[in-house]
Order: C-alpha cells, then structure tokens, then sequence
C-alpha cells in the first residue's frame, strides 16, 4: 500500500520510512553542528581565593591614606619621593603601556612588598615564606603565538591551555575588580626543559611573555611552569581592549595570596584614583609617606 493508506476512511499521512530516517539524520547533524559551533562548555566558579571578597571602592581609600609606589613617586620633582619600605597598608600604582595607564590601588598585608617589572608594565608581588606571590602584567602573550598579536582574555587562556609543555586544568570562568577574567591552572609536562629566567629563584618554562610595543620587544617572560607544582593564570579583561595577567606562582599558596589579589582596585577613567587628579597618571594631589 502507499503512504496514503486509510484509517478510518480518511488517508493516513505518515510519512514514507525512508523519508523518516533522512529526517533524523539531518535533525541530529544540524544539532552536532550547533555544539560544534559554540564550543566546550567551559565551568564556571569562585574566585582563586578561599573566600570571595568585593573590590573595594574609590572612596575607601581617602587621599592621604594611600601611598604611592613606582611610576607615581620618585620620577620628577612634583612626584613624592618613592617609599624605602612597604608596611602594612593601602598603596597604589599603575600598568603602563603604550599611550595608556591603568592606575590601580591594593592593599599589602605585613610582610608583603611589591616590585616594578621592567618598564612599569608589570609587578612581582613577594609575600611570606618563599616562593609565595604574584605577578600582575599588562599585555600578556602566549608563548606558542605570534607576540604581536593581539587577544582578549579568553584567547588567552584558551591559547596556554593548549600549550603542549604543559598539562592544564579546564578553562574557569571568573570576575576580578568587575571585569571578567578567565583562569587555568598549568604543569609543565616532565622531560619539559626549565631554562628560562622568570625572575623567581627557581627556573621556569616560559608559557607567555609581555609585548612591549613602544620598544618592539615581545619575549619578556611573563609567566612559567613549572615541574614539581602547578601555577595559576587569570587573564582579564581591562578597558580600552587590554589585557593583564594574574600569575600565581604557586597554586599551594592560594590562600596566603588571595587577600592582595581580591584587593586589587583598577581605578575608572572618570574617577581616576583617590591621589591622582588625572586619571591617566599624572601629578599627584597629595604626597602621602609611609
């Protein structure tokens, strides 16, 4: 009989079987080709730290609370001199790149000091015992890609996560002072080489580096990896299409850098920062000593 048979002296419209299977096909290849398209869902969770703290406003930090470290002290006389040491207390700084700032205000618990990379670009963030800190860098590229090249956070992440020195954990989707942040936590696979200087006692694996652009380098280490831990990387996204670079250099010592990195304050270009007239940087309008 044909696909019209009757049922109920009325004709059935069931659709012919073969016709019903290409059906199914085609249904279950557009759903396969839409997973394809959108990708991995990626998990999402807390902060790196044990308890999530917010950000602090601007108007936490009243002027003359807040002392002034490198690039914003000791570079010309209207500069306050740069501090000889930092307590405990509430300091503030900024990434500088090519035509830009991102001033930012933190606070550092005792025994904590902070440390310029290179050309203001980046700090190395010390804390208690050895080996505990992080680095926060503007600028950040992989070390398997074109360091020219330009990316948002989740590029990056995703760009050292398959970096094939290193064994990864899965990307995590995160928030940092507002702005959205994507981490991964990396190893460097064994038989990996470590000769690369990544400013920490022990030598690393370079797995990104900084691009700076005003002098057309692009191999300075950003972050490595090790053999025997693992480290942990946030990439964020900041204004103006920057990027900057939380590494962790332990994942051991999360809790004992979780208070400075849940501190961190990118101050807004409208606001600028509680000691800075200009939001860009420029003259301060106290000089706070410690």
């Amino acid at each position: 009989m044909s696909g019209d048979e009757l049922a109920d002296g009325l004709p059935s419209r069931r659709v012919p079987r073969p016709v019903a299977v290409v059906l199914i096909v085609v249904v279950v290849g557009v759903l396969i080709g839409l997973k394809v398209v959108q990708g991995p869902t990626v998990p999402v969770a807390a902060r790196p730290s044990t308890t999530a703290k917010p950000s602090p406003s601007v108007s936490a930090w009243p002027a003359g609370s807040v002392t002034l470290l490198p690039p914003l002290c000791g570079g010309t006389a209207a500069q306050p001199a740069c501090p000889t040491a930092t307590p405990e207390g509430v300091y503030e700084s900024q990434l500088t790149g090519l035509n830009l700032e991102h001033p930012f205000t933190f606070r550092l618990g005792a025994g904590w000091s902070s440390t310029p990379v290179g050309y203001s670009n980046g700090f190395d963030f010390a804390g208690t015992p050895p080996a505990t800190g992080f680095s926060l860098l503007l600028s950040p590229r992989p070390g398997n890609g074109d360091p020219g090249a330009t990316a948002d956070a989740f590029a990056l992440a995703s760009a050292v996560s398959g970096d094939p020195a290193v064994t990864s954990s899965p990307l995590v989707r995160s928030v940092l002072d507002g702005s959205t942040a994507w981490q991964v936590d990396v190893r460097l696979r064994p038989g990996q080489p470590t000769a690369d200087d990544c400013r920490l006692a022990q030598p690393c694996h370079a797995i990104a580096y900084q691009y700076v652009s005003l002098l057309q380098r692009g191999r300075d280490v950003a972050a490595g990896a090790f053999a025997d831990h693992s480290v942990r990387l946030i990439f964020i996204d900041l204004p103006r299409q920057q990027t900057a670079l939380v590494w962790i250099w332990d994942t051991r010592q999360l809790a004992a850098v979780g208070d400075v990195i849940d501190s961190i304050h990118f101050c807004t270009t409208d606001q600028g920062c509680p000691t800075v007239s200009n939001p860009y940087g420029a003259q301060p309008t106290v000089t706070p000593q410690p």
